[in-house]
């Protein structure tokens, strides 16, 4: 009996123990799992839906140049809160910027719905209300100015957004008229990076923009349409064709004009596009399946869209990183490095010309020349003449270096340090105390 009662014990423990160890299995595999936000879907499917951000809202309005009547602007931000006034998230600042221009008649809060969800997979959406003319020139003119506003507001330290916009991640798309402003903005504008025109209305007794304006578009390019959208998404395939690699034609079945981006849309296209500005703006190559791998393909198996593309970059595309300021504190006199990495990511052998700029004053230019993939150091060399905060922009890449007062030794023997004269003083006291102690 007593042997009995101690197996049956040894057995109890040894299972409390297997018990633990099973709960503390299930445990640890539950807090490995990812944690997603509220709304937001796994990897396993397209990023559809409200994104990982939380988003707030700002509203602004300036001055056109051009027409001499305010433009609104509304920004789409990640935040801390999920609250329209509330504070941007600064942690995974900067972030990547779009501007998009608004279609004929069409009003910033028609997108609203449209530019949150963008905001919410981490980027800046700025809605530029430009409806002051129906020329798509004129509208492309507006983006400019606005990225010109945006590009000093983000170094105000009293505005909302501040350092909130990486300037070397810009791109730009719209709506309607609008789109074919992004056709045309990119094509006068080296700062975008990227171009999603959506139901561009291109129609050469309408607008500047012609199906052969793509072939002006040097950057990334993703044309957005509806096969309901009689005329303007017949179009598309055609500015698809003059476009320049890589290049993307998604055509939304049953979509029409309006349905594509506005809030009360029933075909959303932000899933596609989202993986377009993430691989091509954001450099995260995951996001590729679903702009050309199983997951489009299977929507397009499903009858869901139509989708062309050519990823050949047959083209000179460069890419500028690594922004270096050596050292970013100098005395007046001394030197300054200031250096970046270029690379051409393309296919074809170009030239690109790499622009230093000291608080927005052109000081050096340089020009190299690369096969595809290959990289080069461009380093430039300025001399710290008097004291100040200066600050560097090279290609959207920016920094700041500071110049402060050369220090004077205040006494001493020229050449000589205070310690080595102490220690000198020191040495020879020590030997004539051994002199006098020999005597």
């Amino acid at each position: 009996m007593p042997k009995k009662g101690r197996n049956y014990v040894w057995s109890f423990s040894r299972g409390i123990v297997l018990l633990k160890l099973i709960v503390l299995n299930l445990l640890l595999s539950f807090l490995a799992a990812p944690v997603l936000a509220e709304g937001q879907e796994s990897q396993d499917t397209f990023p559809e839906g409200v994104g990982p951000y939380k988003v707030g809202y700002v509203e602004f309005s300036n001055m056109s140049k051009r027409a001499g009547k305010r433009l609104r602007v509304g920004i789409h931000y990640p935040a801390t809160e999920s609250d329209p006034q509330s504070d941007p998230d600064s942690t995974g600042a900067p972030y990547p910027t779009m501007l998009f221009s608004t279609g004929i008649d069409s009003l910033a809060r028609h997108y609203y719905e449209f530019s949150k969800t963008m905001a919410s997979y981490g980027f800046v959406f700025v809605v530029v209300e430009s409806h002051l003319s129906a020329k798509d020139l004129e509208r492309s003119e507006d983006l400019v100015q606005i990225l010109n506003w945006l590009e000093v507001q983000n170094d105000n330290s009293s505005f909302k957004l501040n350092q909130m916009i990486d300037k070397s991640r810009i791109g730009v798309t719209g709506h309607s008229m609008g789109g074919a402003a992004a056709i045309l903005a990119p094509a006068n504008e080296s700062r975008f990076k990227i171009s999603v025109p959506i139901a561009a209305s291109v129609d050469e007794r309408y607008t500047e923009a012609t199906f052969e304006s793509a072939a002006d578009v040097k950057v990334p390019i993703f044309i957005v349409a509806g096969d309901k959208d009689y005329g303007y998404g017949r179009a598309s395939p055609e500015i698809y064709k003059e476009a320049n690699p890589p290049k993307f034609l998604l055509i939304v079945i049953s979509g029409t004009h309006g349905s594509l981006v506005l809030d009360y849309s029933e075909d959303r296209v932000e899933k596609y596009i989202i993986p377009f500005l993430k691989v091509y703006l954001c450099s995260e190559e995951e996001y590729i399946s679903y702009l050309c791998g199983e997951h489009a393909q299977q929507e397009v198996d499903e009858g869901k869209i139509e989708l062309s593309y050519d990823i050949s970059e047959s083209v000179a595309f460069f890419v500028l990183s690594r922004l270096i300021i050596e050292p970013s504190s100098v005395e007046e006199g001394g030197q300054v490095t200031i250096s970046a990495d270029v690379i051409n990511n393309g296919t074809l052998s170009g030239s690109h010309t790499v622009t230093l700029k000291i608080d927005e004053i052109v000081k050096d230019e340089k020009t190299v020349t690369l096969n595809p993939d290959e990289t080069v150091t461009i380093s430039f060399e300025l001399s710290a003449t008097q004291q100040g905060i200066y600050f560097v922009d090279v290609n959207g890449l920016t920094g700041s270096y500071r110049v402060t007062e050369k220090e004077e030794p205040s006494g001493g023997i020229p050449g000589f340090p205070y310690e080595a004269i102490i220690l000198g003083v020191v040495a020879g006291i020590v030997i004539l105390w051994m002199i006098q102690r020999r005597r």
